[in-house]
């Protein structure tokens, strides 16, 4: 994969460089999880997270879980679907890359619930065994890193009467914060 996969062109547009094999993958991938939203597998629970942790929520969970699901499902299966139906252009819009990075999101929480892989967990591609889905995981995570790179070189400076009161973005050092709760700074 080029180290630059995204760049930014005008008229809201973005140049896409992906070798055929990556944009195949690309393509593959989101047919693959789409029948699995909505569906009840296990591999899909991380794309429907809990508004709630502990047992002693279940109606507010389950409240929570009827009025967010259909609508969370739907997005999942736009971004998928974008993604599959784009990953051959070479010039995409914002609007799509923003789907890609939904997209390229969910499917790294699939494969990464698939995979047993942990929040902070380091994947080392060379000693990943006989599993592809590793190295699968390993390039998803790579270019939603140059989604988010490249997106981010389109921001402007940051405006300073949109912070927060006391900051601004030229503060180069933070307030000291209480050592411990409730207590003052």
């Amino acid at each position: 994969m080029a180290l630059r996969s995204f760049r930014p062109l005008k008229n809201d547009q973005w140049r896409v460089r992906l070798s055929p094999v990556e944009r195949t993958l690309l393509r593959a991938l989101p047919e693959q999880a789409m029948p699995l939203v909505g569906s009840g597998d296990q591999s899909v629970q991380r794309l429907f997270p809990p508004a709630y942790v502990g047992e002693d929520h279940g109606d507010a969970q389950e409240d929570y879980r009827v009025a967010t699901e259909t609508e969370l499902a739907d997005h999942h299966r736009q971004a998928l679907a974008e993604l599959a139906a784009s990953a051959g252009d070479g010039v995409i819009s914002t609007d799509q890359l923003y789907l890609w990075l939904g997209a390229i999101e969910a499917l790294r929480l699939v494969l990464g619930t698939q995979l047993d892989v942990s929040e902070g967990q380091t994947i080392d591609v060379a000693n990943v065994g006989e599993d592809p889905r590793y190295a699968v995981y390993y390039f998803l995570s790579s270019l939603q890193d140059q989604i988010v790179a490249a997106l981010a070189t389109t921001l402007g400076e940051p405006d300073p009467s949109a912070s927060p009161p006391g900051w601004a973005p030229s503060d180069s050092t933070l307030p000291d914060w209480p050592s411990e709760p409730g207590a003052e700074p």
